[in-house]
């Protein structure tokens, strides 16, 4: 009976450990989606940064030729062309 006994607890404990094994590997994927999902997002936000960087600089460059318009305009009618 000792030996019986002795597998039977050895086979309990094989049956704990996969359980244990599989919750992990459960866990372990989990992880990783979560991981890859933050990798998406962080390159989303990167691509938002870079459009945002991109559209005030054109911003800027639209601003900076209504300035050179209005100067250009008022030098004009100032010089009496307009």
């Amino acid at each position: 009976m000792g030996y019986e006994m002795g597998l039977r607890m050895l086979e309990g404990e094989i049956q704990r450990e996969e359980s244990r094994l599989h919750q992990l590997q459960t866990e372990a994927e989990e992880r990783r989606k979560r991981m890859i999902a933050a990798r998406q997002d962080t390159s989303s936000l990167e691509n938002c940064g870079k459009k945002l960087e991109s559209y005030e600089k054109e911003l800027q460059r639209q601003e900076e030729l209504r300035i050179d318009e209005l100067v250009a305009n008022t030098r004009a009618v100032e010089a009496g062309l307009l």
